[in-house]
C-alpha cells in the first residue's frame, strides 16, 4: 500500500525526501561530538600533599583520618586509597544514581571540616571529579632552544595557558615538566656554625622583615593621601642585606652566611618529546574544539616569536 501511494504521489515523496535530507544535514552539523560521553559511575578523587612524610606516616596522619570522615557521605559504594611519600590519593565511589556534582560538593565540605585534625602546614585537600570524561584527549607541549626550563614554564603557565583557555569547552589540568620558580637562600654551614646561627634564625628574619603591612592613609588639609610601606622586598639582591641577629655587637647579614638567588624548586617531573626536555599541558576534551586549539597555538607562537616551539598530540 505504501508503494502504491508513493507511485501515485511522486512529488510529495520527493519533497519528503528532500526535507529529511536537509534536516539530517543541519542536525549533523549541530550534533554534539563527544569522544568521552558522561558515564554514570560517579567517583571522586581527593589528593593531599605534605612534604617530608613517609608513606606509612601519610597513611596514619592523613589518609586514615580522611577515610573515616568520607564514610559519612551519602550513597558511598566503596573507598580506595593509596599513600605515597608526601602524597595521599583517595578515590570515593558512589552509587550510580547519585549526582556527581552533589558528591563533589559533599566531599569538599567533609574534607575541609577535618583540616584542623591534620598535621600543621598540610596543603588543603583537592577534590576532583574522576571518570572517563575527565581524561585528556590531547597534549600541547612547549619547547625552546633559547629559554631555560624555568622561563619555559613561566611562559607556558602564565601566558600560553591563558591564551588557549578561552576556547569554549576546553579544560586544562596541572602543567607537567619545567621548573617552578622560587627565591632561594643558599646557606653556608661553616659560616652558620662560626656565627652561632641556625637556619630557623634565617627563616624568622626573612618572615619578619619581608611582610605585607597595610600603612593606611593620612589626611593633610583637604587632601587624603595613601601611604605605601616599603616592608616588601622587591629585588632579590636586597635579601642579602637583611640583618639576622647581633653577634658581638656586629649585625650579621644574609650575605655573611649565604646568598639569595632567583632559582627554582627541585624538579620532580620531566616531559620528553623525541628525547628532548619540554613543558607539557593537557588541553581540550572535545573533538570539535581541536581546530580552535590549533588557531590559538599559532597566535601564541606569533606573540612569542621564534623562542617557543609547539608540539601537538591528539588522542581521539
Amino acid at each position: 500500500m505504501l508503494t502504491r501511494s508513493a507511485l501515485k504521489n511522486p512529488y510529495a515523496v520527493f519533497a519528503l525526501c528532500m526535507i529529511a535530507l536537509i534536516l539530517g544535514g543541519v542536525s549533523y552539523e549541530k550534533m554534539r561530538v563527544d569522544i568521552f560521553p558522561e558515564i554514570k559511575l560517579p567517583s571522586i578523587l581527593v589528593t593531599t600533599f605534605y612534604r617530608g612524610l613517609s608513606p606509612s606516616e601519610m597513611e596514619g596522619a592523613i589518609t586514615f583520618r580522611l577515610e573515616q570522615r568520607f564514610v559519612e557521605a551519602s550513597y558511598v559504594e566503596h573507598i580506595e586509597s593509596q599513600s605515597l611519600a608526601g602524597m595521599s590519593y583517595i578515590k570515593v565511589f558512589f552509587q550510580p544514581d547519585y549526582s556527581i556534582d552533589a558528591a563533589q560538593s559533599e566531599l569538599t565540605s567533609l574534607a575541609y571540616s577535618v583540616i584542623r585534625t591534620l598535621p600543621p602546614g598540610v596543603y588543603p585537600p583537592s577534590v576532583f571529579k574522576f571518570g572517563v570524561s575527565s581524561l585528556p584527549v590531547g597534549l600541547l607541549s612547549v619547547a625552546s632552544d633559547s629559554l631555560g626550563a624555568k622561563e619555559i614554564r613561566d611562559l607556558a603557565y602564565f601566558t600560553v595557558r591563558q591564551q588557549i583557555a578561552n576556547i569554549p569547552g576546553i579544560s586544562f589540568g596541572p602543567p607537567l615538566g619545567g621548573k617552578v620558580r622560587q627565591i632561594t637562600v643558599f646557606l653556608d654551614q661553616q659560616r652558620l656554625l662560626a656565627r652561632s646561627i641556625s637556619p630557623s634564625d634565617v627563616v624568622n628574619a626573612l618572615n619578619a622583615q619581608s611582610a605585607i603591612i597595610p600603612a593606611g592613609n593620612v589626611k593633610i588639609g583637604d587632601l587624603d593621601y595613601f601611604v605605601y610601606s616599603n616592608s616588601l622586598i622587591d629585588l632579590v639582591d636586597k635579601i642579602n642585606d637583611i640583618p639576622i641577629k647581633i653577634v658581638n655587637g656586629t649585625p650579621v647579614l644574609i650575605r655573611d652566611i649565604g646568598t639569595a638567588a632567583d632559582s627554582a624548586a627541585v624538579q620532580t617531573s620531566i616531559v620528553r618529546v623525541n628525547g628532548r626536555h619540554l613543558h607539557s599541558h593537557h588541553p581540550a576534551r572535545r573533538r570539535q574544539h581541536i581546530g580552535g586549539h590549533r588557531r590559538d597555538s599559532r597566535e601564541a607562537h606569533e606573540t612569542h616569536g621564534n623562542s617557543l616551539r609547539y608540539h601537538r598530540q591528539i588522542s581521539l
